[in-house]
């Protein structure tokens, strides 16, 4: 399969590109900075791309059959809209005869978790809902973009992310999971790419912790 990743050098995003390739995909890894992408890599192609310019998003996802987007912000100070717009830019040059399946990254905390202990809640209420306030709004945003869409979208809500181990053992629901406080982004990544020819995944929202 040819996957295309915007976001690829996040934390997240370098973790989905080298198991993508260690299971046998071709990438394209799209970096406003190229030059912090490992290129020498077989079956990897990095190019410079903006999400918000709708026409380097094109040419990135042109000839691929699956895109997933791992986006984040440097600074979570300032409103953002790189979540909503990135995805519809996706969105529309896939539908404009590109590939049908999408899995974007988005966040447990974009939403009240009513599966946990009373002390996670209130952290996230009164300390994490606040840092991260201009993202979960615009992840929201870009789900609701994703509801709209008749492609083959996932959207991703882990909790919190770690550096820890690839252990390949997480658990996954449709419904937010009850003591969710954190996986590593090795783990997420190993989810994300298992799922890129996952048709149960397809229109869903689904939750992943370890």
């Amino acid at each position: 399969m040819r996957v295309t990743v915007f976001g690829a050098t996040g934390g997240t995003g370098r973790q989905v590109v080298d198991q993508a390739l260690a299971a046998g995909h071709k990438v394209t890894a799209v970096a406003r900075n190229p030059e912090a992408v490992d290129a020498a890599r077989d079956g990897l192609t990095v190019v410079a791309g903006d999400v918000f310019d709708a026409e380097s998003v094109a040419a990135a996802i042109s000839g691929s059959d699956a895109v997933v987007s791992v986006l984040g912000v440097a600074d979570r100070k300032q409103p953002t809209s790189v979540y909503s717009q990135g995805v519809a830019n996706m969105l529309a040059a896939m539908a404009d005869g590109g590939p049908r399946r999408l899995i974007a990254l988005s966040a447990d905390g974009v939403e009240p978790n009513p599966n946990v202990n009373i002390g996670q809640r209130l952290v996230m209420a009164l300390v994490v809902a606040k840092m991260f306030k201009h993202q979960y709004r615009d992840m929201l945003q870009m789900e609701r973009i994703l509801a709209g869409s008749e492609l083959d979208w996932t959207a991703v809500r882990p909790p919190r992310l770690s550096d820890g181990e690839h252990t390949g053992t997480y658990r996954t629901d449709s419904e937010p999971l009850k003591d969710s406080s954190t996986i590593s982004r090795a783990d997420l990544a190993d989810f994300i790419v298992s799922r890129l020819e996952d048709s149960e995944t397809h229109g869903k929202v689904v939750w992943v912790s370890n």
